[in-house]
């Protein structure tokens, strides 16, 4: 059986869901960030529509063929053309392969809006997961 996915865009109106995910990799311990609360998620919200008009980070949505939403890819421009790119799925779709092929998706579609030379990706060692997605997609 193939595996089907889409990704697009991320918009304004994602922010929750990419929040979901950023706080279960903090609790996993498989970013070095905050948990964002009630207290903090005007600064989140802030940081995130900042990021959406910049024109050096993009950031794709994953949607299973079931039109459900499960990751996100983001690339963000750290230096002149170099760019880092970040991967994060729900838990519930861990193990699937759909990390995997999300990013092959959104190089694909990242190398036609954008001409880097250099694209990074930093995965800390418990995240075993994350580094064989890398892996697979030639990192």
């Amino acid at each position: 059986m193939s595996m089907k996915i889409t990704i697009r865009k991320a918009k304004l109106t994602d922010s929750e869901f990419l929040l979901e995910i950023h706080n279960e990799a903090v609790k996993r311990k498989f970013i070095n960030s905050i948990k964002i609360n009630k207290k903090n998620l005007n600064i989140w919200n802030k940081w995130f529509k900042k990021k959406l008009k910049s024109k050096r980070f993009i950031i794709f949505i994953g949607k299973t063929r079931f039109q459900k939403e499960f990751g996100y890819v983001s690339f963000d421009e750290i230096i002149k053309s170099v760019f880092e790119v970040r991967i994060g799925n729900l838990p519930r779709f861990y193990g699937k392969g759909l990390g995997t092929l999300m990013l092959s998706k959104s190089l694909q579609k990242f190398f036609r809006l954008f001409k880097p030379k250099k694209i990074i990706s930093i995965v800390k060692k418990n995240n075993i997961r994350s580094s064989k997605c890398f892996i697979k997609n030639g990192f």
